[in-house]
């Protein structure tokens, strides 16, 4: 039992300095413009992409990344939404298109500076047995404007 407890020490104590040096290395103008944009929220996880920073974060029981520069400028944030929150506009747009039978599996709106929105519905076609032969599945990212614009079809590897 000792040796359990003091594992479990160990174990605590291990997570609680590697995120304590994780957040150390984020730039102090990438947490001040956090703290401004999203105030009393806590960061879940932060991550350097390219000479970005991103932080995974939880608000209005929805999830979200949030995108700054090195000097703390704001690029975009990302929400995970439900089909039911998005304008009839995108859902319109997206029954008249050929991906309307494909299954959606995640979507996320995006917002810009200048009030600028994208809405991403992410779609594949399921894999399918063909006989003996099997279908693999196509992975797309569709990119709508608010106005129901379908600008952009991304093809996953």
């Amino acid at each position: 039992m000792k040796t359990f407890v003091m594992t479990l020490a160990v174990i605590i104590a291990t997570s609680i300095v590697a995120t304590a040096q994780r957040t150390s290395k984020i730039p102090q103008s990438v947490k001040e413009s956090f703290a401004v944009k999203f105030p009393g929220t806590r960061v879940k996880k932060w991550n350097k992409v390219k000479e970005n920073y991103t932080a995974i974060f939880e608000s209005q029981n929805k999830k979200q990344k949030v995108t700054f520069t090195l000097d703390g400028k704001w690029v975009k944030t990302e929400t995970k939404i439900k089909w039911k929150d998005i304008p009839e506009s995108i859902k319109t747009a997206f029954a008249k298109s050929k991906y309307l039978s494909w299954k959606k599996n995640e979507i996320i709106v995006i917002d810009m500076p200048e009030n600028s929105k994208l809405f991403v519905i992410e779609v594949d076609n399921e894999s399918e047995f063909h006989g003996e032969d099997y279908v693999l599945k196509d992975d797309y990212s569709l990119f709508f404007t608010p106005d129901g614009k379908l600008i952009k079809e991304e093809k996953h590897c």
